[in-house]
């Protein structure tokens, strides 16, 4: 697959990328599997897709944690994770941009995902 840069960042990524708030995201789509999040997002990457793209909101952290146990099997230099923060579930799942409520976001999010980096983060 063609890579390209994202935006103007030195990140790269095939084109096509997985969007994982069905993997896991149970707090948003009802009658969702673990099992079928955990096959999706291993079928992706086997196919080729290097970027995911995820949230905490999808399933309150647990696609970031389906994706974390995936991402074991495979080279991590040629994942690109993407993910996002700013509910605060502390105030009612509001946004909550304050720089040390992000800061634990992310570091959540890197246990979660079982990364010591994240690629890309809204």
């Amino acid at each position: 697959m063609t890579k390209i840069n994202i935006g103007s960042s030195s990140v790269t990524s095939t084109k096509l990328g997985l969007g994982t708030n069905k993997v896991g995201g149970h707090n948003l789509f009802q009658n969702l599997q673990d099992q079928d999040g955990y096959d999706v997002v291993k079928t992706a990457l086997d196919a080729g897709v290097q970027l995911l793209d995820t949230a905490y909101m999808y399933g309150l952290g647990r696609s970031e944690e389906i994706i974390g146990d995936v991402i074991q099997d495979y080279d991590r230099e040629k994942i690109v994770i993407a993910t996002k923060a700013a509910q605060d579930s502390q105030q009612d799942m509001k946004p909550n941009n304050q720089p040390a409520f992000l800061k634990k976001a992310v570091d959540e999010a890197l246990k979660r995902l079982k990364t010591d980096y994240i690629d890309i983060f809204y």
